[in-house]
């Protein structure tokens, strides 16, 4: 993609055009047919499918967190481009992540198809190739989502804090993962701040912090201003999330703040403890349009990352709705649920 192309993707629709931008990128590296490694063909084919389906929140809060930066000025068309690739970068991190997670979880199904291990799995009739296609795949996505935010279409003194943003929201995210395993081992001891410091980690650095900073980079603004409302809006993203799945959650023996805070109280119920998170989640969310405010951000923005708390607040109160009123399936679940 040029740059042109980018400039004119990003005036119509610059979510699809980092979406475009990360096809191109996968499909840039899948071997020629002469090479005849159908299986290699195949890994990148699954990696681009799981890492192009889904809402794509991540690459939505890089566009939001830019705001307009769009016009004929040669800074707009270089925070445009910049916007573009960030917002690819932060959609093929994700995409690492999920093989990663699916692996680790021993989850065959993703969305109601197969996970990349299980599908190279089948592909290949071994179980051992088809996880060591999926770490490595994963690890392919990790390195490119750092290609991305150096690429050539973003500016030196972009690229520079960048690269940083990334980098510190890879370690939090896989030291996030590791302590949320430890969880699961019996003879460790664990909280409700433990969880949520887990949370922090694994899935605010990446899904809100990242992105946000990564959109102020790009139009040019201190990225630190972002900091404050995305780490409430990532607490309140991941316990809507648990409240979501959380009879999923306890089958597997997953520990989230839900059966944290049942532990902690268990003569409050399953509906005490989802009720006591999802006021804290719309709390979470109240202070983040404060912190948006506090910072004098352009319109735009606020109204871009607005939306995404706004749907927040909806994904909590459905979930706590359903939960109350329906046996939880897996398609129940995955409505109430992220993207993942």
């Amino acid at each position: 993609m040029t740059g042109n192309d980018v400039s004119r993707d990003q005036n119509r629709d610059p979510q699809r055009a980092s979406l475009e931008l990360v096809r191109r990128y996968l499909a840039d590296r899948r071997p020629d047919p002469a090479e005849g490694n159908d299986v290699l063909a195949f890994a990148y084919d699954e990696l681009s499918r799981i890492t192009l389906a889904g809402k794509h929140v991540r690459s939505s809060l890089v566009h939001a967190s830019a705001g307009a930066v769009t016009s004929e000025a040669t800074e707009a068309t270089e925070a445009a481009e910049a916007a573009v690739a960030f917002g690819a970068a932060v959609d093929l991190l994700h995409g690492a992540f999920l093989l990663h997670d699916d692996l680790v979880d021993q989850d065959d199904l993703r969305r109601g198809e197969w996970s990349f291990h299980a599908s190279l799995r089948e592909a290949t009739s071994n179980a051992h190739m088809g996880h060591s296609l999926a770490l490595l795949a994963g690890d392919i996505a990790l390195a490119g989502a750092m290609d991305l935010v150096t690429s050539p279409q973003v500016p030196q003194h972009m690229a520079i804090p960048a690269t940083r943003i990334v980098v510190e929201a890879i370690t939090e995210s896989i030291e996030g993962e590791l302590r949320d395993i430890t969880h699961r081992i019996p003879q460790v001891r664990t909280s409700v701040a433990a969880v949520r410091t887990a949370n922090a980690w694994k899935t605010t650095a990446y899904t809100f912090r990242a992105p946000m900073m990564l959109g102020a980079v790009a139009a040019g603004r201190d990225p630190r201003q972002m900091v404050p409302a995305a780490e409430l809006l990532g607490f309140a993203y991941q316990a809507t999330d648990d409240i979501a799945g959380f009879q999923g959650d306890a089958t597997m023996g997953r520990v989230t703040m839900v059966t944290e805070m049942l532990a902690d109280d268990p003569a409050g119920g399953v509906d005490g403890a989802v009720h006591r998170l999802a006021a804290q989640v719309r709390d979470a969310v109240r202070h983040a349009r404060e912190a948006l405010d506090r910072e004098g951000l352009p319109a735009d923005v606020v109204a871009g990352v607005g939306a995404v708390a706004d749907l927040l607040v909806q994904r909590v109160d459905n979930a706590v709705e359903a939960l109350g009123t329906a046996d939880v399936s897996e398609g129940w679940e995955s409505e109430c649920r992220d993207d993942e």
